[in-house]
């Protein structure tokens, strides 16, 4: 009877141990089911905050022995710029949606970032239906626990309007420096002729200025009438022998200043 009641005794705590480690397991379990549910909404928040972004986001994979990336992710943006869904895409390479040209610049990028170890900036140009667009694209690579690079991050905005603004701006802007050349080419030559013709101006004012001095200076009398017989000069002489002052005279008919017989004398 005692080794029958010690074996009942001890399928009790065996059973008490059993409900314990059930009792234990399901506990972990609804700590992991805890745990899955938080990270699970970590993801989502993730790629909603992912999703929501205006720039282009991707990670691709480089963990496997081929040195091209496999997509591991693509937000919301490149998904629409491409046309493809999460599951089309996941798991392909460059080489699965863009041509081998364009393939293969981003294949160096990826593995100079990776080589680097730290963030690269590029501008990457892809062919889209409305022509080639330019994108300013930030990588860097992702680290695994170990601290081993195992996949890059890009981040790409298209820059493709800022661009063509910087292109005519700089077209403008060369426009106007020839514009300027050339108005200032211009510029030196009316300037030119401008102190050519003052220069002329000023010899020919001198030389009348001389003549005014010689005129004015000579014992006999002087006079100038225009097509009309009137006086247009008036020498000192002529004042003292005919009585006019030269502003007087000026301006009058010879005639008035000058006595008809004086003339028919001469």
């Amino acid at each position: 009877m005692k080794d029958k009641h010690k074996t009942k005794e001890q399928l009790l705590n065996e059973l008490a141990e059993l409900r314990q480690r059930v009792a234990e397991l399901e506990a972990v379990k609804a700590e992991r089911e805890v745990a899955e549910e938080a990270l699970q909404e970590s993801q989502q928040l993730l790629q909603s905050i992912i999703d929501s972004a205006p720039a282009y986001i991707y990670v691709k994979d480089y963990t496997a022995d081929t040195d091209t990336g496999h997509i591991m992710l693509l937000n919301r943006q490149c998904r629409a710029l491409f046309g493809f869904t999460s599951d089309e895409v996941i798991g392909s390479t460059d080489y699965d949606i863009f041509p081998t040209e364009t393939a293969d610049a981003f294949r160096e990028t990826d593995l100079a970032v990776l080589s680097a170890g730290v963030p690269v900036e590029w501008e990457e140009v892809i062919l889209q239906d409305d022509g080639p667009h330019i994108y300013s694209s930030s990588k860097f690579p992702l680290y695994d626990a170990d601290g081993a690079a195992y996949a890059i991050c890009g981040i790409s905005t298209d820059i493709t309007e800022r661009k063509q603004m910087e292109e005519e701006l700089r077209e403008y802007r060369d426009h106007l420096e020839k514009l300027v050349e050339e108005r200032t080419v211009e510029f030196v030559k009316v300037n030119e002729q401008l102190q050519q013709e003052i220069t002329e101006r000023k010899q020919a004012e001198e030389r009348l200025a001389y003549q005014a001095h010689l005129l004015a200076n000579v014992n006999d009398a002087i006079l100038a009438t225009d097509d009309r017989f009137v006086v247009t000069a008036w020498n000192q002489a002529a004042e003292e022998i005919h009585g006019w002052k030269a502003e007087e005279a000026i301006g009058r008919a010879v005639q008035e200043v000058i006595p008809s017989d004086f003339t028919d004398a001469q």
